[in-house]
């Protein structure tokens, strides 16, 4: 009996967590919408509005399906296990090409050194190759089912998982690490020596985000490793939501410092590098934007 109260509890506070992240969600994208509208879809088409897109709505898309099956009585054992599979697969799509985008954004904002995109790279391609091998290995072994507790409610559940399943988060903990550390080195020299006004915006509103997508990262590192695993569900769905909005929003910051660079007010003017600017190379000179404003 005991063990059944715990399971039913786990699986409320999930669904809770379920509905918190989706809202989180919903909520960003609503108070970002006209600038998602002015910003992006009223712009020519290029890479970086391609990625914007595949972020917002793969993400979103992910979200709702992960609050369905969460929160559906009716599912099956066939729906828990294409939830589940689309749940690991499709998140772990959704954050690597995020962290891709923070690693450009990392490598532009340190100008361009090489040094630093190979270390990146070289982290990014590590974090890669271990979560697709464990992720790989456990699926070899996980059993899925719908009905843990007969006469209960059906509700998605993992059985017998492998223990290497719970080292799924450590790569993305350690990578977001290094990424979170250079960030914050890089934001306190700029808002030491710079004043430019739109970048210290910029660079305060990604704090945020970069830090809450951390600590999310590490909640789930932590529970997966050390609690109760029918905890583990919990902090992810606010991973990933926490993930799409922190990528988003750091698209909408340059196209923001891009498109409205002539509000900005420099000392001195800003090279010109838009002269021949084409669809297919924009996404480069919005990046390049920021380089050249924190200079």
């Amino acid at each position: 009996m005991d063990s059944s109260i715990h399971v039913l509890d786990s699986i409320q506070r999930t669904r809770l967590a379920a509905v918190g992240s989706a809202t989180v969600l919903v909520y960003d994208h609503f108070i970002t919408i006209d600038q998602e509208i002015n910003l992006v879809w009223k712009k020519d088409w290029s890479f970086l509005k391609c990625v914007f897109i595949f972020h917002r709505y793969l993400g979103f898309l992910c979200v709702m399906i992960e609050l369905f099956a969460t929160l559906s009585p009716h599912v099956s054992d066939d729906v828990s296990a294409f939830w589940f599979h689309w749940e690991m697969w499709g998140y772990t799509v959704v954050v690597l090409t995020s962290e891709l985008v923070l690693l450009l954004w990392i490598f532009v904002v340190y100008n361009r050194k090489v040094h630093i995109l190979a270390f990146l790279g070289v982290l990014w391609t590590a974090e890669l190759i271990s979560v697709v091998v464990i992720l790989a290995k456990s699926f070899a072994r996980l059993q899925i089912t719908a009905n843990l507790i007969p006469g209960l409610g059906n509700f998605c559940s993992l059985i017998n998982e492998p223990p290497f399943f719970y080292w799924y988060w450590l790569p993305v903990l350690l990578y977001n690490s290094a990424i979170l550390v250079l960030f914050v080195h890089k934001g306190t020299e700029i808002l030491r020596v710079s004043h430019v006004s739109l970048l210290h915006d910029v660079y305060r509103r990604s704090f945020v985000n970069f830090l809450a997508i951390f600590v999310a990262y590490l909640l789930c590192c932590v529970l997966w490793l050390t609690a109760n695993f029918s905890l583990g569900q919990i902090p992810v769905g606010f991973a990933l939501s926490f993930s799409i909005t922190n990528s988003t929003r750091l698209l909408i910051n340059i196209r923001h410092a891009y498109y409205m660079r002539e509000e900005v007010d420099l000392d001195r003017p800003i090279a010109a590098i838009y002269a021949n600017e084409t669809p297919r190379e924009e996404w480069l000179f919005e990046l390049r934007e920021m380089r050249l404003l924190g200079r």
